[in-house]
């Protein structure tokens, strides 16, 4: 679950929440099945094993078309600061080490912060300066 605000991108929410597009979870699906289908061992130990290998390499697969779309500029034009932020790091994200979000660390990585820079942006303060510090701007 992502606890972000509804001006967020649907890039930068799905790679927050950690959510594969689903086009790409079903084409997954639909390939681990059709090779697990085509195996011609009987089911037990060794077709346990081999249908882990085809589900781990269609998983891979398909993590690779995700980053690639992510990359896309072009695609992925709003949310471009989170998805940039988490794709350098995207396999560790997947794999559940991010420890669940709070609420103010998605507001940093979307831009939405509680802070001068974000608050002058949409008109709540006068100026960017930091009210803790009194830096000039204040972007965290």
């Amino acid at each position: 679950a992502s606890r972000a605000y509804r001006t967020v991108s649907h890039a930068a929410a799905t790679v927050l929440a950690g959510l594969l597009q689903l086009e790409l979870v079903t084409a997954c699906h639909a390939e681990v099945y059709r090779r697990t289908r085509l195996l011609q061992i009987p089911r037990g130990r060794q077709w346990d094993k081999a249908s882990r290998v085809i589900k781990l390499q269609a998983e891979t697969v398909m993590v690779g078309k995700w980053r690639e779309y992510l990359a896309n500029r072009t695609v992925t034009k709003y949310g471009r600061r989170t998805v940039d932020a988490v794709l350098p790091h995207l396999d560790a994200w997947l794999d559940g080490r991010r420890h669940g979000l709070t609420f103010r660390a998605t507001q940093v990585l979307t831009g939405h912060g509680c802070f001068g820079k974000y608050l002058c942006r949409i008109w709540k303060k006068a100026d960017t300066r930091c009210h803790h510090c009194d830096e000039v701007l204040d972007m965290a």
